[in-house]
């Protein structure tokens, strides 16, 4: 594992994710460490780590997981290294082929199980709490299996206040199979559905590259990555062009519709096929970022081309189902040579820049000489964030703790010139402050894709920072997001789907920005002063 400065590119820290370095002091004794994962947790801010740990002589399956103690992953972590044996009456089983995901008090792996000697494969989830993690302890883990499922692919997520947990499994060629995980902070449930999707070929050959060289690209059709925001689930798997003379990909958005809390069942928004004239593409990674573009990462290759990193995207505006031509990121550095098939494509990932919401990075392979490969790392942008309209405050009010500097008018910039409110001690809460802010917009209720807010203060980071937006429909404050009250990184307040609620008719837009500073052994901290410098609202009009 290395972390890297974006900026930079400069190295910052490296180890090896092994029993001797990174999880050492765990016990670790497998003969085999592999398939590593990780992922930023926006909601606490924290790096999370996964790797699994097979010994097939004691037919033991571990999975090492980590967590950083802050935002900063070459500081310290807290690590665990936890049993994911299943046992079938006298049989055990070992996961292998793991993705990973959070929520707001959740956190997941998945797995295909396999049997160490005898025994049937199946595919499983394992649920526990984050909270426990982040706070030291692995907390109990539960497990599902699913005999009938293939890879299932948890989804990371992007919504701050997003509590389930969805999945999807390629069940066959005409429908895809959702799962929802809840109650992580209880005892964990699992539902699932089958969601009809068009129908496909699947893949019946590895991908080809020149000198015969055949990348195993899993000739198959599972799902490679899924990802959730706003109530919709992406994901994409390998497909054969319909003439059967390349490999393509499909892309899917499906509206989760509330289920299932709703009780109304998830279907297919929109999805399309990326297919290339003698040319074949494969291992696909997904997302989608607050504007609503959404971005595919996968591999380009050919009999006469060496293996290519290429992604394609498509912006909100564009017609349903199409997608946008392959950009190339980078060439592979050297002749891959004649060699035996190999494998590919594990790693390929597609994230967002937590700082904007926005801004795609992604990572592929590439071919190296030997045999060998290489990573490729980059980033880009589809929808320009320049569209949005931004609003001052018109006003603003101490609803907890006391105005002594400032008023509304200077929340509108970064300038140094700020609204100070102090804090006020709560019997057993803490010391607290809370401003209310409004805004008049000319944004239209009901025609807004995206609302967020763009704070700059200096809240503590021991308290815990608070936003709250107001719900016109309910008369109340809706929570948005609890997060350490140093943060400040754009807030996503509403997307399409909600703005209605939060937006009043007339434009009237009302945000609280709270932060708490606990007890501490039962004793008042003392009273501390939060400086705003900037707390402007944003707003996407909605394309017609």
């Amino acid at each position: 594992m290395a972390v890297y400065d974006k900026k930079t590119g400069s190295k910052l820290f490296q180890t090896n994710l092994t029993g001797d370095q990174f999880f050492s002091g765990l016990g670790v004794t497998g003969e085999v460490i592999s398939d590593p994962k990780t992922l930023y947790d926006k909601t606490s801010g924290r790096f999370f780590v996964h790797i699994i740990e097979v010994s097939f002589a004691n037919s033991e399956s571990h999975q090492l997981i980590a967590v950083s103690n802050t935002s900063d992953p070459t500081g310290s972590w807290k690590k665990y290294r936890l049993d994911s044996v299943i046992t079938q009456g006298s049989n055990k089983i070992w996961l292998d082929y793991p993705e990973i995901a959070t929520t707001t008090d959740g956190f997941a792996w998945t797995g295909n199980m396999f049997p160490f000697s005898a025994g049937n494969t199946t595919t499983a989830i394992f649920a526990t709490s984050k909270q426990a993690l982040l706070n030291g302890t692995a907390g109990t883990v539960t497990v599902f299996t699913d005999d009938a499922g293939r890879t299932i692919n948890v989804s990371r997520n992007f919504d701050a206040t997003q509590s389930t947990m969805y999945a999807a499994s390629n069940n066959n060629t005409s429908s895809m199979k959702l799962y929802a995980i809840s109650n992580f902070a209880g005892t964990p449930t699992v539902q699932s559905t089958d969601v009809t999707v068009p129908s496909y070929i699947r893949p019946t050959r590895n991908a080809m590259g020149p000198n015969g060289h055949a990348m195993d690209g899993f000739g198959d059709a599972r799902n490679f990555t899924s990802s959730y925001r706003g109530g919709f689930l992406y994901t994409a798997h390998n497909i054969m062009s319909p003439d059967r003379s390349t490999l393509g990909l499909r892309w899917y958005e499906f509206d989760l519709k509330g289920w299932p809390k709703s009780g109304t069942l998830p279907a297919v928004r929109q999805s399309g096929n990326v297919i290339g004239a003698g040319v074949d593409y494969h291992m696909p990674a997904i997302q989608a970022n607050k504007l609503g573009a959404i971005s595919l990462i996968y591999t380009r290759c050919s009999p006469t081309l060496e293996a290519q990193v290429v992604y394609s995207a498509r912006k909100k505006s564009d017609p349903l189902g199409t997608m946008g031509q392959p950009v190339l990121i980078a060439n592979s550095p050297a002749n891959s040579g004649p060699q035996p098939a190999n494998r590919w494509g594990d790693y390929f990932g597609l994230a967002l820049d937590p700082s904007d919401d926005n801004t795609f990075w992604g990572f592929g392979e590439l071919a190296a000489s030997g045999g060998l490969w290489t990573t490729v790392a980059a980033s880009w942008k589809i929808s320009d964030p320049a569209s949005m309209v931004t609003f001052g405050a018109a006003n603003a009010t101490a609803v907890t703790g006391r105005i002594v500097s400032g008023t509304a008018a200077v929340l509108s910039q970064i300038d140094g010139i700020t609204l100070d409110n102090k804090s006020v001690p709560i019997n057993g809460v803490g010391q607290i402050t809370a401003t209310e802010v409004t805004y008049n917009t000319t944004l239209v209720s009901g025609a807004v894709d995206l609302l967020t807010l763009r704070p700059s203060t200096n809240a503590p980071s021991a308290a815990t920072q608070q936003v709250y937006v107001w719900n016109w429909a309910t008369g109340k404050y809706d929570l948005i997001i609890a997060r350490p009250g140093n943060q400040n990184t754009e807030i996503t307040l509403a997307d399409t789907k909600t703005s209605a609620k939060y937006v009043k008719v007339g434009g009237q837009v009302k945000v609280l920005f709270r932060t708490v500073m606990p007890l501490s052994g039962g004793v008042q901290p003392s009273v501390y002063t939060v400086k705003a410098d900037q707390l402007l609202l944003a707003g996407l009009p909605s394309t017609p």
